[in-house]
């Protein structure tokens, strides 16, 4: 058993979350056009913001949360 509460909460959130979701992702020239204007908006907005690279442009269908441990088995089945 845990000594105190910050030893379980240091020990619950050791294994960092990953994000789960269903994504479809654009073909290669697609992507890499969307990047190409993305990066343009940037530069005509002077902002600080960065767009995301093209291998990582996407549109999430459905989030199904973050896990540190692996998708539950109830979530796998419900992907079926």
């Amino acid at each position: 058993m845990y000594s105190n509460i910050a030893e379980a909460c240091r020990q619950r959130f050791a294994t960092p979350a990953k994000e789960r979701f269903f994504a479809i992702y654009p073909d290669r020239n697609t992507a890499a056009e969307i990047a190409k204007f993305a990066q343009q908006l940037c530069a005509d907005a002077r902002g600080r913001s960065k767009p995301l690279a093209a291998n990582r442009l996407h549109v999430t269908l459905r989030h199904l949360g973050n896990f540190a441990h692996g998708l539950p088995d109830v979530e796998v089945l419900k992907s079926r």
